[in-house]
């Protein structure tokens, strides 16, 4: 006869009765409690009993807390509380949630994931990490059972991402493992993780995982494989997956090239962000993309306009074209000569930095907008901004009877941008 858990009948807080086990995890067992004063179940968090004593274990626990609770998204998993049980078992209460994980999707389906639910899933998973991302947070531990799929009332399906027990907090100062440690699962993290280069880690990690999570969804297996953990984790840091175009040659081409570049071995040649790889797959879609609007929201959820400025509000996304090598085709050059060159002050090409080629449409026609750079007016659109010192900055542009637009762009030296960016009417 099997034991019976100890925790469950009992009421943490005096507010939270557990009533079963939902399953257990390497970090924790969930369960699902029932408010004992409100009409409302939530889902709570345990840390292993056989872990209580690793200081290094109990703190990432803490910041799932810190870091579930700071980033309030609609695709993040919230934390709503932290505390101990009698025993001085940290837990989590968080909001329980209706549907299956990814992983638990994929194991059960008889081949790929149809390819319009695996980019809305892929579109979704983008926002939560922008958010993480916008935060200085990097998951470090995305893969399917990470990824929840909730069933929208009055259909669609909404994408939450959980699980941020590992993450690694940019900004922060404290550092909870070794230089070598190797963090997160074997066959979803990046190059740099699997090689325990963790000062390397940062937002691209989280685009290779989640490569790999796309590849798998699109192809219905795992893009490296080996016999054992080392095994794999050679196959990450050395080798090329199967071409996803051989593999799926049904599939547009364009989706293979942004699969492809996620799964880069260099972090620089990666997308530069998470908002950069939703542009480029709405745009290798085309007109599909309101197809994968509509396996979020529903048919019935917007309107047919307001689909078509959803979707163009994607393509509009975060640098929105590939890094260009070189000088910009003819094409992206033909409105971009250097009479309408911004530089910033004190800075020119030749001291180096990054270039950023600046475009705003509106129905595919090129409007005249004010091209702000954290804050600051530096010229109107077509514009080529050089000298841009490296890092995060705020772009902004502003043109009379649209809406303002602002992105955050990521610029490294050396690298040279095009964004197109779609404004709407005001």
């Amino acid at each position: 006869m099997a034991k019976k858990d100890p925790l469950i009948g009992t009421v943490l807080q005096g507010t939270y009765a557990i009533t079963r086990r939902i399953g257990t995890g390497g970090m924790g067992t969930v369960y699902e409690a029932a408010h004992v004063r409100v009409d409302r179940n939530f889902a709570v968090k345990v840390l292993n009993c056989t872990l209580d004593h690793d200081e290094q274990v109990t703190a990432r626990f803490k910041r799932e807390a810190m870091i579930g609770s700071r980033l309030g998204h609609d695709h993040i998993v919230p934390v709503l509380d932290f505390a101990y049980t009698n025993d001085g078992n940290p837990y989590l209460i968080m909001e329980l949630l209706d549907g299956v994980s990814l992983g638990q999707v994929m194991r059960s389906a008889e081949g790929p994931v149809p390819m319009v639910r695996a980019c809305s899933v892929v579109r979704q998973v983008c926002r939560a990490l922008a958010a993480a991302h916008d935060e200085g947070v990097v998951h470090r531990d995305l893969k399917p059972d990470n990824i929840y799929l909730c069933p929208r009332h009055g259909g669609g399906e909404q994408v939450k991402v959980m699980d941020f027990g590992i993450s690694k907090v940019l900004s922060s100062e404290s550092i909870l493992t070794g230089q070598a440690t190797v963090l997160g699962t074997p066959w979803y993290m990046s190059p740099e993780q699997a090689a325990g280069k963790s000062d390397e880690v940062d937002h691209r990690s989280d685009i290779f995982s989640l490569g790999v999570v796309f590849y798998q969804m699109l192809t219905g297996t795992r893009p490296f494989e080996g016999e054992t953990i080392p095994g794999v984790l050679y196959e990450v840091v050395t080798s090329a997956p199967p071409p996803l175009e051989e593999v799926r040659p049904d599939l547009p081409p364009g989706v293979a090239a942004v699969v492809n570049r996620a799964l880069q071995k260099k972090r620089e040649e990666r997308c530069s962000s998470v908002n950069k790889l939703v542009a480029d797959l709405s745009r290798a879609l085309g007109q599909r993309w309101t197809e994968v609007l509509m396996a979020e929201l529903g048919g019935e959820v917007l309107s047919e306009p307001e689909l078509a400025e959803a979707a163009a509000e994607d393509a509009g996304g975060e640098d929105t074209m590939p890094a260009l090598q070189g000088e910009p085709d003819a094409g992206a050059g033909s409105a971009l000569d250097d009479t309408m060159m911004a530089e910033l002050p004190g800075l020119t090409a030749s001291q180096g930095g990054a270039v950023m080629l600046v475009e705003a449409v509106h129905e595919e026609m090129p409007l005249d907008a004010e091209v702000y750079l954290d804050e600051e007016l530096l010229g109107r659109t077509p514009a080529k901004l050089q000298g841009l010192s490296p890092g995060r900055h705020s772009l902004r542009l502003v043109c009379e009877g649209y809406r303002p637009v602002s992105r955050s762009v990521i610029l490294e030296n050396g690298m040279r941008e095009q964004i197109r960016v779609t404004l709407f009417k005001a």
